[in-house]
């Protein structure tokens, strides 16, 4: 059980925290200046020369949501644009087979050549740091568009670039915008924005967009200079409104909404763990998933039964994904101990053959990560003697550096501060370890304590819950308030003060007001704890379950306390 203690300077409610954070919204949307990006019109110059000419497009995303929903965008823009669907290809990289962003490989084997000796390639989610690759597709007479947000590999203290055209990169051309924590497909929207596209074309842009920017988890609210820039925020809140109405839902986003419960009501929530989570499925468990589920989601055709049984096939396929991770954290943790590695800082988990999906160690690396509250890296055999491996990290872990520091013991890498992927030869295995180690420094003190913002009664949730509607989405930058709720009542519903479902993995406590809700499984181990009392304290975070239309309150716990 954690020590959880009041956050301080957070203000005296909810209300005055949101007046204050939104002090100045009005006007930072009304100052369009804030909100643009070098460069976007030319990129519509590029497409519409293109265009002009007949001259081929390819466009090379990648196999996470962000890469998935930011080439869904490029391909609603080239189209609505006017470009001959005859005209365009594109590719998601083969998670397994090709590794992540564009290579020499796919310029050379699934690109290159065309009929035509000039084109248009663009790289979207990638290419920041595809040197190779992009002065291949350039000695082949092609013009390049790079669309990334990713950071730049630095040689001798200084940025080094590819030798593309035109490069969309806040993190890579400094002073190209006042803000630089766009995804990929926040990005792409930027670009939409200058093209003077219907309202229909830019609501359905501006969907995939918000189902980006939630999975990638980028800032929704930043303060910069004394000032807040809510462009993410912008596009969150109003990717969720469009997403319901007609012109924001391609068929097959309609139907993966609607298989999941969610075709009438959505938040930021359920698009980061229900959505999300099942487009990320396809191209973990599935080498050409990537582009199975980019085609599905850019189906229009109106072919509601096909996309229905689409739909079903990707909900199942994340239902495998799911049951794979659970049943290889016992083995890793057991692993983890026998070794007496808990306190190893970073930790490095090696798999054996065939034991961990390659497509799974992001997700265990997350897991372990923070279970042990440290920087984890989970590496796999890939077979030719090569480990491929993800890290995750704690906030302020800048993995991205650690992989820098080591980068000459590895084959390929990428990443932020606190996630990273990369490939190295088994060889080479044990002085990795000792380089990130050594790179890594001391451990920093495990934080013991949790903090909630607001104290609050049972009578008070739905005030705070409306508020929390107005002043909705939360996310990175914006984080969701958490409360601890005083004097809870649990109340019998059918004989029963509680009830189990989902097999297990959610835990209900009835009340009149708001039913306390727990989903990690835990829930009633917590509260057979602490007794399983009538009243009790509750620390947790106010949401809405809707049904048939309806709302209902409930609170998402995250632990419950004895009352003193």
């Amino acid at each position: 059980m954690k020590n959880w203690i009041k956050k301080e300077n957070v203000g005296a409610s909810l209300l005055e925290r949101e007046q204050e954070l939104f002090s100045d919204f009005k006007n930072a949307r009304a100052n369009s200046s804030s909100y643009k990006i070098k460069n976007t019109d030319t990129v519509i110059s590029y497409i519409k020369d293109a265009i002009n000419h007949n001259y081929p497009i390819r466009i090379v995303g990648d196999y996470d949501v962000d890469g998935v929903c930011s080439t869904s965008e490029l391909k609603f823009l080239l189209i609505a644009l006017g470009a001959k669907e005859s005209n365009l290809d594109y590719y998601l990289p083969k998670r397994f087979t090709d590794g992540y962003g564009i290579s020499m490989k796919i310029v050379d084997n699934f690109l290159f050549p065309v009929e035509k000796d000039k084109g248009l390639l663009i790289t979207v989610d990638n290419g920041i740091v595809a040197k190779d690759a992009i002065k291949k597709a350039k000695s082949l007479g092609w013009k390049v568009i790079i669309i990334d947000h990713h950071q730049p590999e630095v040689v001798d203290d200084k940025v080094s670039l590819p030798a593309a055209d035109l490069i969309i990169d806040p993190h890579a051309i400094k002073g190209s915008s006042n803000f630089e924590d766009y995804c990929a497909g926040g990005l792409v929207y930027k670009i939409a924005q200058t093209a003077n596209l219907s309202t229909e074309t830019l609501n359905l842009i501006k969907s995939f967009a918000m189902m980006a920017t939630v999975c990638d988890v980028v800032k929704l609210i930043e303060e910069i200079g004394g000032h807040y820039v809510y462009d993410n925020y912008i596009i969150v809140k109003e990717g969720l409104q469009s997403i319901l109405q007609n012109s924001g839902r391609t068929t097959g986003l309609y139907c993966l909404l609607r298989a999941l419960g969610l075709d009438y009501s959505v938040s930021e929530s359920e698009i980061g763990f229900i959505v999300g989570p099942v487009i990320n499925a396809a191209a973990r468990l599935n080498d050409t998933g990537a582009q199975y589920v980019f085609e599905f989601l850019t189906k229009n055709d109106n072919n509601f039964s096909e996309a229905d049984e689409i739909a079903n096939i990707l909900i199942e396929n994340n239902k495998t994904r799911k049951k794979m991770t659970s049943d290889i954290m016992p083995i890793l943790t057991e692993r983890i101990a026998s070794n007496n590695q808990q306190n190893d800082y970073p930790l490095l988990v090696l798999g054996k053959p065939d034991e961990i999906g390659e497509g799974l160690i992001g997700l265990i690396a997350g897991k372990i990560s923070e279970e042990y509250s440290t920087i984890c890296a989970v590496l796999t055999p890939v077979g030719d003697g090569l480990l491929k491996g993800s890290c995750r990290g704690p906030e302020g872990s800048r993995i991205k550096n650690l992989l820098d520091s080591c980068k000459d013991y590895l084959v390929e890498y990428g990443g932020h501060d606190a996630a990273g992927g990369f490939s190295l030869k088994e060889e080479n295995f044990e002085k990795f370890k000792q380089c990130i180690t050594a790179a890594a420094g001391k451990k920093p003190e495990t934080v013991t304590n949790a903090y909630y913002d607001y104290t609050i009664s049972t009578d008070e949730v739905a005030d705070n819950l409306n508020l929390l509607d107005k002043y909705a989405p939360f996310g990175a930058g914006h984080t969701i308030p958490i409360y601890k709720i005083e004097n809870f009542t649990a109340q019998l519903r059918r004989g029963v003060y509680y009830s189990v479902l989902g097999k297990g993995s959610v835990f209900k406590i009835h009340s009149k007001k708001a039913d306390l809700i727990n989903f990690t499984g835990e829930g009633e181990a917590m509260y057979k704890a602490i007794g399983k009392p009538i009243n009790m304290d509750v620390i947790g975070t106010l949401r809405y379950n809707v049904w048939n239309g309806n709302k209902y309150f409930q609170i998402a716990f995250k632990e419950l306390l004895k009352r003193p």
